[in-house]
Parts: C-alpha cells; sequence; structure tokens
C-alpha cells in the first residue's frame, strides 16, 4: 500500500508537470508571438526613424537654402536703401537748385516790374494832367438813367398818399394800409433812421413796394443787388483800379455822384429828382461790412450846414483815386438828403442777421406771411400808367416833413420813460437816439397817433429785447409789467405777437402779422 501510495504520489507529480510544462512550453510561445510582434514594431520604428532623420535632413537643407536667401534679400534691401539715401540726396540737391532759380527768378521780376513801373510813370509824365483826370473818373461821369424832368410836380401829401393806396389797390397789389404809411414815414424820418429794413419771407412784396412808391411820387429808383462776397465800400461804391490808373465806378456811385449838387453841380442841375435806392436782400453779406462807412456818414450829415465846406467834408466820401487827399484829383461825395435807403432782408439760412448799429439806425417793417393766397396777378404797367410826369425834388420833399410838435402825444415823454425803464431793467435800455426817432416819426405820421406809437415800439423797441433768455424769473417778471403796459395801449395784434414772442426760450420778435 506504501508503494501504491507513493506510485500514485508520483504520477500526480508527473502530470501535475505535464501540465505545468504544456502551460510554460503555451506561454513560451505566447512570449515568443508577443516578442515577434515587438520585433516587428521595432523594425517598423527603425523604418520610421530612418525615415524622420532624412526629412530633418531634407528640412535643414531647405532652411539653410531659406537662410541664404534672407541674406540675399537683406543685402539687396540694404543696397536698395543706399541708392534711395543717395537719389533723396540727388533730388534735396535738384530743389535747393530749383529754389534758388526761382529767387533769382523772383529778383530778376521784381526789378523788371520796378523798371516797367518807373517806364509807366516816365510815360505818364508825357500825358497832360487833365487828360490823365479825365480818363480817370470817365466811368464815374457816365451818363445815368434817370427821371429826364426837371420841373417838381407840386401835390398835397395826404392826397398823394390816399391815390397811391387806392392805386394799389385797383391793380391789383396787396399792402396792409399801416404798412404803406409805416414805411412812407420811415422815409421821411431818414435824417434820424437812415435806413429802412423791409423783412420777411421772400414773394411779399418787399422790393416791389419801393419801386411803386418811387415811380409815383417821382424819384429815381436804383435797386442794387447785395452779393454775398461783399466785404468793404468798394464793392457798393466802385474802386481805383492802378494798372489803368482810372475809378471802376458802380450805378450807385454814379447816380450819388451826379445828383451831388455841392461837389458837382454841373451834372446834379440835371438830376434835380429824390433819390430812392434799395439795397436788395442787404443781408446776404455782413452789412456792416460794406454799410458801416455810409452809415457813419449819414449820422454825420445831420445837423450840419452843406454848404460849408468845412463842415460838410466831414460827412463826405472820399473815393479812392492813388491820389493824396489834397490833390485836385480827388473826388468826394456829400450823400445829401436827397438819398433815402431802402433794404430788404429775407429771414432764412443763407442771410446774416443784422448788427445792433444798423438796427439802432433803421425803421425795420416786418412783410408777414399772407392772411390769405390769391392767385391773381397784380398789373404792374398799369399801376405805371397811372403817373406820368412826375418828379419830386428834395425842396418838395421837405415841405412833406413836419419840424415841430409831439405828434399829438402829450404824454408821450412819460410813456417812453416807462417803456425805458422795463428796458433798462432788462439791460436794454434806450438814449437819446432812439427818443429822437420815435418822436420824429410820431410828428411824421400821417394820422393816427395812436397807430404811429405802436409802429415804433412794433418797429424800435420790442426788437432790442431780441434774446432774452424767458427761463430767467427776474426777466419774465419784468417782461410781464411790459405786457401789462401793452395791453394798456389796446392794441390786440401787438399784445399777440409779443406773447407769442414770450412764450419762446429766447425772446424772439417776429413782429405784427398783418
Amino acid at each position: 500500500n506504501s508503494s501504491n501510495w507513493l506510485l500514485q504520489s508520483a504520477q500526480n507529480q508527473l502530470t501535475e508537470a505535464k501540465s505545468e510544462h504544456h502551460r510554460l512550453t503555451d506561454e513560451n510561445t505566447k512570449r515568443q508571438a508577443e516578442l515577434q510582434k515587438l520585433i516587428k514594431e521595432v523594425s517598423q520604428s527603425e523604418l520610421d526613424l530612418a525615415s524622420i532623420k532624412h526629412k530633418v535632413s531634407d528640412e535643414g537643407e531647405r532652411l539653410k537654402s531659406l537662410n541664404n536667401k534672407k541674406q540675399e534679400l537683406e543685402n539687396e534691401l540694404a543696397q536698395l536703401r543706399a541708392r534711395n539715401e543717395e537719389e533723396k540726396r540727388g533730388l534735396k540737391k535738384e530743389i535747393d537748385d530749383l529754389k534758388a532759380e526761382i529767387a533769382a527768378l523772383t529778383k530778376e521780376r521784381n526789378t523788371v516790374k520796378s523798371k516797367v513801373s518807373e517806364l509807366t510813370y516816365e510815360l505818364s509824365s508825357h500825358v497832360s494832367r487833365d487828360q490823365m483826370t479825365l480818363k480817370k473818373w470817365e466811368d464815374l461821369d457816365r451818363p445815368i438813367k434817370t427821371i429826364n424832368i426837371t420841373t417838381t410836380t407840386k401835390y398835397d401829401e395826404q392826397n398823394w398818399l390816399s391815390e397811391f393806396e387806392d392805386n394799389l389797390a385797383t391793380t391789383g397789389f396787396r399792402f396792409d394800409t399801416r404798412l404803406i404809411k409805416a414805411f412812407h414815414t420811415s422815409l421821411k424820418v431818414a435824417d434820424c433812421s437812415p435806413m429802412v429794413v423791409l423783412s420777411g419771407i421772400s414773394g411779399t412784396g418787399k422790393s416791389l413796394l419801393p419801386e411803386l412808391y418811387a415811380h409815383a411820387v417821382g424819384m429815381n429808383f436804383l435797386q442794387v443787388p447785395v452779393q454775398p462776397r461783399w466785404d468793404s465800400p468798394q464793392d457798393m461804391l466802385g474802386f481805383y483800379h492802378y494798372m489803368e490808373h482810372r475809378y471802376k465806378a458802380t450805378e450807385l456811385s454814379r447816380l450819388l455822384w451826379q445828383s451831388d449838387r455841392f461837389n458837382n453841380p454841373a451834372q446834379a442841375k440835371n438830376n434835380p429828382a429824390m433819390n430812392l435806392i434799395l439795397l436788395d436782400e442787404m443781408n446776404l453779406a455782413r452789412v456792416e461790412y460794406y454799410f458801416s462807412d455810409m452809415l457813419s456818414k449819414l449820422e454825420v450829415r445831420r445837423g450840419i450846414d452843406p454848404t460849408n465846406e468845412a463842415k460838410r467834408r466831414a460827412a463826405e466820401i472820399v473815393l479812392e483815386s492813388g491820389a493824396t487827399s489834397e490833390s485836385k484829383d480827388v473826388r468826394r461825395i456829400f450823400v445829401g438828403s436827397n438819398n433815402l435807403f431802402i433794404g430788404t432782408m429775407n429771414e432764412d439760412e443763407s442771410t446774416q442777421s443784422l448788427s445792433d448799429k444798423v438796427k439802432d439806425r433803421a425803421n425795420v417793417l416786418r412783410f408777414g406771411r399772407p392772411k390769405e393766397l390769391s392767385g391773381a396777378a397784380a398789373n404792374k404797367e398799369a399801376f405805371f400808367k397811372k403817373y406820368t410826369n412826375r418828379m419830386m425834388s428834395e425842396t418838395m420833399w421837405k415841405k412833406w416833413i413836419s419840424t415841430s410838435g409831439d405828434g399829438g402825444i402829450s404824454n408821450l415823454g412819460q410813456q417812453m420813460d416807462e417803456i425805458n425803464s422795463y428796458l433798462a431793467e432788462l439791460g436794454r435800455p434806450f438814449a437819446h437816439r432812439m427818443w429822437n426817432t420815435v418822436a420824429a416819426y410820431i410828428r411824421q405820421y400821417p394820422g393816427g397817433n395812436h397807430d404811429a406809437l405802436i409802429a415804433q415800439i412794433e418797429m424800435k423797441i420790442l426788437p432790442k429785447l431780441a434774446g432774452l433768455d424767458m427761463a430767467d424769473p427776474t426777466i419774465n417778471r419784468v417782461m410781464n409789467h411790459l405786457a401789462d403796459y401793452l395791453h394798456k395801449l389796446e392794441e390786440p395784434k401787438l399784445n399777440d405777437a409779443f406773447d407769442v414772442a414770450c412764450k419762446r426760450d429766447f425772446f424772439a420778435w417776429q413782429g405784427i402779422e398783418r
């Protein structure tokens, strides 16, 4: 039994050994397969590595080639820069040479111009002074179209004014009666307010009314279209051409010169009629640029004796002539009271606003929009035919102008003081010129002194308040007091217009709609 157990144990161990052998054999086979796989992968890796090394070698060669190309480009760029610097130096030298040549030519040109001037002067010295003077002023002396009547037409002012209004109406022209009277009166007070301004929208007859008025009363009418480029009195009156040695006149300077009975009595004798001068669209340019000197002369004119040459000179315009003020070649123009000035202005964004200096010396009449539109056309020719052989002289015109009285308003001074007290609180008081203008206007107004006062408040006083900040409590309080005063005048249209102006952020006076 012991032997059997041993044998059996040996067999079991042999079986286990065989089993282990088989397992190890399988394991070895498996390991061999894995080894073969690894050997294959290593071989592939070696091939990939060889390929990568080859590519790296190729890229190295390519990089080396690129570096060589880069160096070549840098060398080429350096050469171009050097060449550019050389060309710049060359161009700079050419420019310097050209500048030097230009300077030399300029010097030579100036020398030639100087020589030409000397020769011109030498040549002109051989021409008689009388001939030069005649040539210098021949454009100013060129005849202009004026009324060819030299006998004054005598007619009563009130009758003429009524006839004028009737003829306007019968020929289709629509102008408010108060506007016509205000226009007529504003012309009569030109001594105090030398400018009448007709303001409003286009197409309301601002340019037409002066033309009709001049024809009906017998005045020379000259319409001067103002240009946006005007910036000096020469644009309005002309200038002296130094190369041609002659004065280039305008229609306005011809009219003023040929009707100046003090400095040009020979020609003025043939032009005795009053002159009505219209500066059309006067605010296309800055009025103070081209008209300020004229306004100053018109203001100096007031109160002087024009027959006194020494005093008259202060109010005369000296025309540019290339001569000294002591020379006999100088021409002076005295713009006498036989000249009345009107300006029209449209209210749009293309125009300039009037300065305080101009507004203070003008009566501004506003032409409002029509209450109703009409397609009926007015007949200008029919109106002209109603007036023939009319001539208003300066002497006759002065007979139409009153010289004393207060216009029938006994407490005018008290009323003006009250208004001025309100304006003083608002920082916009007026002085003696305004008072004299208002008083003169009321004296000259043809009937209806109350209407005259309303007109002056509308044209002269309320425009001074333009731009006041209505949000300011102090200003608002004073404006309420002023409104109470205006209500006492019992003029509904004035009150309505004032209320409209006060309702804006800043006071904007637009006048009365008529």
